[in-house]
């Protein structure tokens, strides 16, 4: 498994703890290090604080409500340029 795919796995698990409002934003970097694997952190040379995907990054910091409201936000805005 890459370490991109374990970055995503543990934002999916964090987000299914809080799956309708989240963690609290930029809590993805402090969780991280208390659910990781201990065998892969030391393998990880980017940066760990993101998760690398946007959408996971806002339904683990935000939860469902946050990602409904951004996608919403980011559709009205598309219909009005288009």
């Amino acid at each position: 498994k890459s370490s991109r795919l374990h970055l995503a796995g543990v934002a999916f698990d964090l987000w299914f703890d809080e799956p309708l409002t989240g963690n609290g934003s930029q809590s993805y970097k402090y969780l991280l290090v208390k659910n990781w694997d201990r065998e892969v952190l030391p393998l990880w040379l980017g940066n760990p604080e993101t998760v690398h995907n946007e959408y996971m990054q806002v339904l683990c910091d935000y939860g469902l409500i946050g990602f409904v409201l951004l996608m919403g936000f980011l559709l009205v805005v598309l219909g009005r340029v288009l």
